[in-house]
């Protein structure tokens, strides 16, 4: 057995592991973790959880699903544990007859500081659904223009490196031919 096979048999047991592991739940709770603290990543990732939180809650309340089953659901639909435990709180404070917002405007690190202002807007005037369906449209727009960002700051960095892969191929191909032609 070459060493070639072994190096690819290794790569192709990490990538396969690390597809497992992110798909896991505690695999993906450390990916989520981790992405958080990022500085571009961190801001789409808790954009986009948001985004679907409240999509979620507003077309579950204006459906007329009662609060709390709307709250349960949206735990389900979230999938990240972080941003589920705080919607599990939230349902858990709504059921001791505390005020929706207050558990969101407790974990700013997960949900922005607007979700709990609007919020509490929605639960003062009696439309959480249509505010909620508001801020889902705006973070949703948001998470856009931010892998369009994204996207467009990669750009480089991307060319940068298919430029080192042509240039390492040219060199593989071209210094053996050289090579040959010295030797005469």
């Amino acid at each position: 057995v070459s060493n070639a096979s072994l190096v690819l048999v290794a790569i192709i047991v990490l990538i396969t592991g690390g597809i497992y592991f992110i798909r896991s739940k505690k695999g993906g709770a450390v990916v989520v973790s981790c992405a958080l603290y990022l500085p571009v990543v961190g801001e789409l990732v808790r954009e986009t959880y948001t985004a679907r939180a409240a999509r979620t809650l507003s077309s579950l309340l204006s459906a007329g699903v009662p609060v709390l089953d709307a709250l349960s659901i949206t735990k389900e639909v979230v999938h990240a544990r972080a941003f589920a435990k705080v919607v599990e709180e939230a349902e858990a404070r709504v059921k001791k007859g505390d005020v929706l917002s207050a558990s969101f405007a407790e974990h700013e690190r997960l949900y922005p500081i607007l979700m709990s202002e609007m919020l509490a807007v929605g639960e003062e005037t009696g439309k959480i659904d249509e505010v909620m369906f508001n801020v889902s449209g705006y973070f949703e727009m948001e998470s856009e223009q931010a892998i369009k960002g994204l996207t467009t700051a990669i750009e480089p960095l991307m060319m940068i490196v298919l430029g080192i892969g042509v240039a390492f191929l040219v060199i593989a191909i071209i210094l053996p031919i050289y090579n040959l032609t010295s030797a005469f």
